[in-house]
């Protein structure tokens, strides 16, 4: 049974829902602190997939490339088999919105090449204008996404480093 097939509460407690964030969190090599609610992984029971939607999406991190340098939000996302990212529209929208308060960045994982690419969430709207991103949904419908290939968003990556590889 693949990832997106399994119920909610089988892909909580698959090692693969944290994937990305643990890799961000063993080669990030600037400043993090935890952001986001961390809301998958609440060990007190606290609903928080009830809470407003610009709360429930905060940015994962807070990140700096090194002292005194500016500070900026990061999202941490990984792909599929496919090796597309799946951005839901209503995530995509309330980064935005913390993207008008504190720029926000993407690092995105694909993890058949142990790759790393980081855009701008503007960078990565343009894309999406522009006509380079799918159209898909989860759960018959009800939550549509934007499916984007590693390779197009590493081409156009706003990021100075562009894709890392890690052998």
């Amino acid at each position: 049974m693949s990832f997106k097939d399994k119920t909610f509460k089988e892909r909580w407690n698959d090692s693969m829902w944290h994937h990305s964030e643990d890799a961000f969190e063993r080669r990030w090599q600037g400043t993090k602190h935890r952001f986001g609610l961390n809301q998958d992984r609440d060990e007190h029971g606290i609903e928080t997939w009830a809470m407003a939607a610009f709360i429930r999406h905060a940015p994962d991190y807070i990140c700096q490339l090194k002292s005194r340098s500016p500070a900026f939000f990061m999202e941490v996302q990984g792909t599929g088999k496919d090796r597309k990212h799946k951005f839901k529209f209503e995530k995509l929208s309330m980064l935005s919105q913390w993207n008008k308060h504190h720029d926000v960045w993407l690092w995105l994982w694909d993890d058949k090449y142990q790759e790393e690419t980081i855009i701008s969430l503007p960078k990565l709207r343009l894309l999406i204008a522009q006509g380079h991103c799918e159209r898909g949904s989860f759960d018959d419908g009800k939550r549509p996404y934007w499916a984007v290939h590693v390779d197009i968003v590493a081409e156009n990556s706003d990021w100075r480093t562009g894709r890392v590889r890690y052998e």
